[in-house]
């Protein structure tokens, strides 16, 4: 069975919903951090290139100045088990940072892990092109909805390439996922 990359655009956003919380929520696990960390460890994977980012207002848990209903900008980074989210403080006018994390939770034991492997035969780097697999090995086969997100971890978990992971199953509880890095334009 392929799993195609696009995939529902409703399910990905319950997903993310039921994962990260809505856009009145604050994201699972955040806590402060001070400036100097966010530039040191977040800076370059937050700003020049976040996975996704997203606007929310919410009631912070984290005692600011009177717990007033904040703007929040959350910056997903491709590590895919962190994010940074900055707060503007409009009445002492302030940013205040913070990082969130989350783990993600496999369906079932993963047995073997390739990792993301440049493929050497399809791959033109001259050109720009670069193709990657990964190998994973499970207990069993997955269903639809699990195999949906493992795919959202992969594109998280340090994917190289950016054209979406396309997973095909090739044997009882084995998967192949695929992406490419193409700078070619």
């Amino acid at each position: 069975m392929d799993l195609s990359a696009n995939g529902s655009s409703s399910q990905k956003e319950q997903q993310h919903k039921e994962r990260f919380g809505g856009f009145n929520s604050q994201p699972p696990g955040m806590v402060r951090i001070s400036e100097e960390k966010f530039v040191k460890q977040h800076y370059i994977e937050t700003i020049s290139s976040p996975l996704k980012t997203e606007f929310r207002q919410f009631h912070p848990s984290i005692d600011i100045d009177g717990n007033q209903l904040m703007s929040a900008h959350l910056f997903y980074e491709k590590n895919g088990r962190a994010g940074v989210v900055l707060m503007s403080d409009y009445w002492s006018s302030k940013i205040h940072y913070f990082e969130f994390a989350w783990e993600y939770k496999h369906p079932c034991p993963l047995t073997a892990d390739s990792k993301w492997q440049m493929n050497t035969q399809s791959s033109n780097p001259g050109r720009g092109i670069r193709d990657y697999s990964r190998k994973l090995v499970f207990q069993r086969d997955l269903n639809t909805q699990e195999l949906q997100d493992v795919r959202y971890w992969l594109e998280t978990d340090d994917c190289p390439g950016y054209t979406g992971v396309f997973i095909s199953h090739i044997a009882p509880g084995q998967y192949s996922a695929t992406t490419t890095w193409d700078s070619s334009d």
